[in-house]
């Protein structure tokens, strides 16, 4: 079998930090991240790049009232109400062009007009499944209306990415009953494991940071067959932005992921990287840089052994054939 490079990113713009920060702290960088998604489609068409855009629902939407009428009557009771984002989605702004925050339709449109690349949910309202307070109907609710808004745009949307990474058998259960066929899990190291927003410690934050550097036995993965029913395509990296206080060790991040590319390459395995537009949205060159020179790296792969660019339905679907 063929090694398969995925590419996966989380759409969120402010749906998904904005119940830790208001957008008025951070308006800046979700407009920088609008630029980086257009940038990001420009450089996957140029490369012909199999890409899956998450994108969560209400991002589907031009305007509030359209994400309205598609919103689910039943939402999530969550204990901490900040996680509730319908009080937001009230007070937002009339449409994309007053309001280009909450509201993204015409960058969904891009991206469904640009080969290559598949549009999957990030549920419709950035729900998270561990947070005291939700329950399964509410989660059913919210992938009915996630994927209703979705075919309103012309698309059937049959892979999930859990916004925070946040699933459990039952959630999963869940999704394949609302007709989602793949998901994306977490690698297989404890730092990624699933958990609610109270247990991602500093002590899983920090093994995160020195994951994406430390030059150790290359992870492989396979694309799995879950208990559920689902195709689990798991994240093999978290492609880690930019920074300048780390820039002298970008050499060790990028050999990092090299590694694993390679590892994948050789034995027919899966190499899925995963990132957030919004992640780039801070020194968008330096970022589109490093990236083109994994995609560098992915082009010998694809030349030495014949390793396929593929999205979380393509990689899922080949697993099925073998």
């Amino acid at each position: 079998m063929r090694g398969q490079f995925v590419i996966s990113l989380d759409f969120e713009l402010h749906w998904g930090s904005r119940d830790a920060s208001p957008f008025l702290d951070h308006r800046d960088a979700i407009l920088n991240g609008r630029r980086a998604v257009e940038a990001l489609v420009k450089l996957f068409r140029a490369r012909s790049i199999h890409a899956t855009w998450a994108t969560v629902g209400i991002l589907f939407a031009r305007t509030r009232e359209e994400a309205l009428r598609h919103a689910p009557a039943r939402r999530p009771a969550y204990v901490d109400a900040r996680l509730n984002p319908y009080d937001e989605l009230l007070a937002s702004g009339e449409d994309e062009t007053s309001d280009p925050f909450h509201f993204a339709g015409s960058l969904v449109d891009v991206i469904a007009q640009t080969p290559l690349q598949e549009l999957a949910t990030h549920t419709f309202s950035h729900y998270y499944c561990l947070e005291p307070g939700q329950s399964a109907e509410a989660f059913a609710a919210d992938l009915a209306a996630a994927r209703s808004i979705g075919e309103r745009h012309g698309r059937v949307l049959s892979s999930l990415v859990f916004p925070r990474n946040q699933f459990s058998a039952a959630s999963l259960a869940v999704a394949r009953d609302a007709g989602v066929t793949t998901f994306r899990g977490n690698p297989d190291a404890w730092c990624w494991q699933p958990g609610s927003g109270q247990q991602q410690t500093a002590a899983r934050r920090a093994l995160r940071l020195y994951d994406a550097y430390a030059l150790e036995q290359p992870r492989t993965q396979q694309v799995l067959r879950d208990p559920s029913g689902l195709f689990n395509v798991p994240a093999s990296r978290f492609l880690r932005p930019y920074h300048p206080k780390l820039a002298a060790a970008d050499p060790l991040r990028l050999a990092r992921i090299h590694s694993e590319l390679t590892a994948a390459a050789r034995s027919g395995g899966l190499f899925h990287l995963w990132w957030h537009p919004n992640n780039f949205s801070s020194h968008l060159a330096q970022n589109l840089s490093f990236l083109e020179r994994v995609l560098d790296h992915f082009e010998l792969m694809q030349r030495r052994y014949a390793m396929e660019s593929m999205t979380m339905a393509e990689a899922a679907a080949t697993s099925d054939r073998v």
